[in-house]
């Protein structure tokens, strides 16, 4: 007996026109766009798939609710979920801390550091963690890390505990679960892809984002013949290659040491 063909599935949010401005992204919007639908994969937040599935699925850095949606990537509970934020759009590798940052930080130390460090006169016997690391009181996922920097030593002096803090900090990364330390993500990066937004563009990777998520979620089945035709007529090969620059791009270490180095550059 012949297996029912699978009917056509015609999602009514999805139009691939509106992602025409695809081709007229920088590299910070990119950075934007997949840090976004990242975060609707790891979370499923409602707030960000109704934006990336309303009119204009296309995001710019310079629109003017760029604020609001970075605070909705953040307002994220997924326990998976590296933490790498540092209060910037585009995270620097080392910069000033603002009052800003500052406080979205100590509003997720633990609840009893928080309380007996908000007192006027410290009454009592000080909970364990507040005399510990900083570092240590914050979820073992979040990426930044606070030091001080005695500026009366010298640079060469500096460097070197520099080096030996880093050591340390990345063995304990290692150990945490999920594994996904930067070092293997930057050497698939630097043996096999480049960054190409023109090609990104050219293979609708990200309405092919936006459709697979949908589908997942939604528990609809796009054969991959479907897809070639809701992207405008991708070959097959085209669509694989397509898949495999989305699933890379979602990678949240992956992407980060992809793009920030380009971003960089732009200026």
């Amino acid at each position: 007996m012949a297996r029912p063909k699978t009917p056509d599935v015609n999602p009514a949010w999805f139009k691939l026109d509106r992602y025409a401005g695809a081709i007229s992204l920088s590299m910070r919007d990119w950075f934007l766009n997949l840090e976004l639908r990242g975060e609707i994969r790891r979370a499923n937040n409602p707030n960000l798939v109704a934006r990336v599935t309303g009119t204009q699925p296309i995001i710019y850095a310079d629109e003017e609710d760029y604020g609001d949606l970075m605070i909705l990537r953040l307002n994220v509970t997924s326990p998976v979920f590296w933490h790498v934020f540092d209060g910037e759009p585009i995270h620097n590798v080392v910069g000033n801390m603002t009052p800003n940052q500052l406080y979205y930080f100590e509003e997720r130390l633990p609840v009893d550091v928080r309380e007996f460090g908000k007192q006027t006169e410290r009454k009592g016997v000080a909970p364990e963690g507040y005399l510990q690391s900083l570092n240590d009181q914050l979820p073992k996922q979040f990426l930044n890390r606070f030091v001080r920097l005695n500026l009366a030593f010298t640079d060469a002096a500096i460097l070197q505990e520099v080096q030996r803090y880093l050591d340390a900090e990345r063995a304990k990364l290692a150990t945490i679960k999920p594994d996904a330390p930067f070092a293997k993500s930057l050497t698939k990066v630097s043996r096999k892809y480049k960054p190409n937004p023109d090609a990104w563009t050219a293979l609708k990777v990200l309405p092919l984002i936006d459709l697979r998520h949908w589908a997942a979620t939604n528990g609809h089945r796009i054969t991959e013949e479907r897809f070639c035709d809701l992207l405008g007529g991708l070959s097959i090969d085209q669509l694989h290659d397509a898949t495999k620059h989305a699933e890379f791009l979602l990678d949240q270490f992956s992407m980060h040491g992809w793009l920030i180095p380009r971003i960089n550059a732009e200026g």
